[in-house]
This record gives structure tokens, C-alpha cells and sequence, in this order.
């Protein structure tokens, strides 16, 4: 694929058509534009080229110029390109003024067998970087002025490319590409691209982005050296209404922040992610940050709660309400210190091996991890005691002690009366 740098196209997604300035081809940076498509509304030639072509296979839209253009790439000389596509459409009874105002009307007519050939790998960039289903998603989504030439191109880098798509007229995707985009989006994602620059520098919505996400393995984003957590933290955030925005901090700020998010350009709060060996620093971390002279909430999202998957819900809440993020981080906090022992009682054979004492959170005593006698499920530890599938080690990073034991039973009777 030939590389065309420095172009200058804008993403137009979510903008009212009529508030967009549209540019060709050469004015974005591309070397090669057609003319622009003349009125020949009122030319008798043009008609009569039209209503020649009418009932035959050449009726369907740029047909006609395709084959012209097909000719001239492989000829290389205009007057025998136009002469061998003249000798094609004589049988119809055309004239070689009808077919030049038909070429013209298809903005084909001025172009050179070098000007086809870039215009060619033109497009060919275009579809493979912009992923479109189809040529208007390009119009839909960058400030590209419509040229019928394009239709011309478009369709024959699809044939260079062999892309694969619908062919049943009576279904409202024919023509469309079957699988390209999404397979582009998820290779972009494997590549570690942040979902908002897919979007904006494609022609993907952020429903083929999020249907591309969801139904890819954890496998291939682990295998490609993705953080699965870091990854759903920033399809949660990507998710988010159109006014939000954000930016993944790489380094950039001394602040322990992942994410920024921006409501209509102006920051309203901040993110990170505390992986499990972060945990020790979790208390430290400050509950605002500075950012551009101003200060907004840190929203601390940690390994626990991914793994649980609850995290869309709670970054809607932060970046509604200014206070949730140190609401939550009180949920947190008193969840590591208690409740994930709701968590931790079950499967603990492994931790049996290592723990040198234990204790249980229904009756409030301590004892040695030799004095487990029955495993439910040959998985969870049961009770010496009163025989309840609710004890925890020191091994999982508990200090089992009576007055830990206590505090605990006190937080286990509000979440029952809580649920109740």
C-alpha cells in the first residue's frame, strides 16, 4: 500500500451536515483529485448518451467510466483507452461527443494513466485506513467533498483489495463490505490503539467499535501485550455520551492518572487503575488531582472491582456527580478491609497450605489451619468451630486477630440487614 502523509481530514461523525465545510481530495493532501462534476443538465449530448445507455448493462452507475478507466491504466494512452470504449458502446448507436460528455459528467475524462494509477492507491488508502462498509460512510464521516469519480475508484481498489461483499439487491446491505471494518476495527485494537482515535480516524460508529470489542478473546488482547482491565476502564469511558472525551496519560503528568476525561472540552475528573500490586500505595493516593488550574476528582478503580465487571455503572456516576469518586473510594477502602472476605472464604484449599492461622467470621475464633477438618465441595474451608463455610487466612493477607474478627461480624450483620 502506498503511504500518503500529512493529510488533514476531519472527522465529521455527530455534526450536522450543513455546518461542514467539505474539501477535495487534493486540498486534504492527496497529489491527484478529478475535475469537478460540470452541469450538463442542459447539454442534448449528455441526454442523448443517457437515454443510448438507458435499457442496457451500461446503465448502472459508473459503469461506462469504469471501463474507460480500466482501459487507459492498461493501455496508457487516452485516445486508444477512448477509442477501444467508444468501439464497446457502438452497438448502442453512441457517438464519440456522447461518450465524451459522459466521461466528462463522470469527471474521468481530463485524467492521465498516471494520475488513474495514483488515484487508484489513493483509494486503496482510504479503504484501508477509513474501514468503510461502503463509499458514503466516507461522506458521512470526513469533510471529503463528493466526486462521481470516486465511485469509480472506490469500486475498482475493492476489486485490487478482493474484499468480500453483500450481493443481494433486495437487502439493505448490498454492496456493502461483509466483514472489513469490523476485522480492521479489531486489528487496530490488537495493535493497542485507543478506541477513541479508531473512531476518529475511521469510518467505524461506536457501535461496530463496541461490537468489535465484545466479541473479541481476552487471549488475543493478553497476547498481544494488552492490559484486559486497562482496556475495558477505557471501552467503559469510550462508551460514554458524546460530550465526553478522554486522554490516556502515558507518562506525560507526574500524577498517578490513567485517564482524563473532558465534558465539552473542559476537564471534570480523572482516573486510574490500582493493579494488584499497587494495592500497599491505595491509601495514599489523593482523592483530587491539578489539572490546567483546576482540581478534579480521582476515581481509583482497582483489580477487585474489574475482575467483578462492575465498572461501567460507577464511571457513569463519577462523571455525573462531582462527589461519587470519594463516596466510592470509602466503598472500597471498607471493602478491602472486610469485605472481600466474602470472596476470600471460598476456594481457600490452596490457601490452607501456606496460612498459619485462621478465623471465621460467623463465630468470631481463631485456629490453626491443621484444625479444618471438612472442606465443602472439597474447595471451602469449614469451621472447626460451628462447621460455616466462612473462614479466612492470614495467608490472603489477613491479620486474623479477635478485635479483626469483631469488627468483621459487625460489617457482615449491616450488609445482611442492608439486604434485607
Amino acid at each position: 500500500m502506498t503511504e500518503f502523509k500529512n493529510l488533514t481530514h476531519l472527522c465529521i461523525k455527530g455534526l450536522p451536515i450543513d455546518s461542514v465545510q467539505t474539501r477535495t481530495l487534493s486540498e486534504i493532501g492527496f497529489p491527484v483529485e478529478a475535475q469537478k462534476q460540470p452541469d450538463l443538465s442542459r447539454s442534448t449530448t449528455y441526454y442523448h448518451y443517457f437515454q443510448k445507455l438507458y435499457d442496457s448493462p451500461y446503465s448502472v452507475v459508473h459503469s461506462v467510466e469504469k471501463m474507460y478507466v480500466q482501459h487507459l491504466m492498461e493501455l496508457r494512452n487516452n485516445d486508444l483507452a477512448f477509442d477501444t470504449t467508444l468501439s464497446e458502446l457502438q452497438r448502442y448507436g453512441l457517438t464519440s461527443e456522447e461518450l465524451i460528455a459522459g466521461l466528462i459528467s463522470g469527471c474521468v475524462y481530463s485524467l492521465s494513466a498516471e494520475e488513474a494509477d495514483t488515484y487508484l492507491e489513493e483509494f486503496v488508502f482510504i479503504i484501508e485506513t477509513m474501514l468503510p462498509r461502503q463509499l458514503s460512510d466516507i461522506y458521512y464521516s470526513f469533510d471529503i467533498e463528493p466526486n462521481p469519480a470516486h465511485g469509480v475508484f472506490f469500486d475498482l481498489a475493492v476489486k485490487k483489495l478482493g474484499i468480500p461483499q453483500y450481493t443481494d439487491r433486495t437487502k439493505n446491505n448490498y454492496g456493502q463490505f461483509i466483514s472489513y471494518t469490523a476485522d480492521g476495527v479489531k486489528q487496530r485494537i490488537l495493535n493497542g490503539e485507543p478506541f477513541q482515535s479508531i473512531y476518529l480516524s475511521t469510518c467505524a460508529t461506536k457501535t461496530i467499535i463496541n461490537d468489535a470489542f465484545r466479541s473479541m478473546r481476552h487471549d488475543a488482547l493478553l497476547s498481544s501485550g494488552q492490559s484486559i482491565h486497562q482496556r475495558r476502564i477505557e471501552h467503559a469511558i469510550f462508551s460514554l455520551s458524546r460530550q465526553y472525551t478522554y486522554e490516556i496519560n502515558k507518562g506525560q503528568l507526574a500524577h498517578p492518572i490513567d485517564y482524563i476525561i473532558r465534558e465539552n472540552g473542559k476537564e471534570i475528573l480523572a482516573i486510574f487503575y490500582c493493579a494488584e500490586e499497587q494495592m500497599a500505595n491505595w491509601n495514599d493516593l489523593a482523592a483530587e488531582v491539578q489539572l490546567n488550574h483546576c482540581r478534579v476528582p480521582l476515581l481509583v478503580l482497582d483489580y477487585a472491582e474489574l475482575d467483578r465487571g462492575h465498572i461501567s455503572a460507577t464511571i457513569r456516576s463519577a462523571v455525573k456527580d462531582q462527589e461519587y469518586a470519594s463516596v466510592h473510594r470509602e466503598e472500597r477502602r471498607r471493602y478491602f478491609k472486610y469485605g472481600k472476605v466474602f470472596d476470600d472464604c471460598y476456594g481457600n484449599w490452596d490457601a490452607a497450605q501456606t496460612a498459619s492461622l485462621c478465623g471465621c467470621f460467623s463465630c468470631g475464633r481463631t485456629f490453626a489451619p491443621d484444625e479444618i477438618m471438612d472442606w465443602f465441595d472439597d474447595e471451602d474451608a469449614c469451621c472447626p468451630h460451628c462447621d460455616s463455610t466462612t473462614v479466612i487466612m492470614d495467608s490472603q493477607g489477613y491479620e486474623i486477630t479477635e478485635e479483626f474478627l469483631q469488627e468483621l461480624l459487625r460489617f457482615v450483620d449491616e450488609v445482611d440487614e442492608y439486604e434485607e
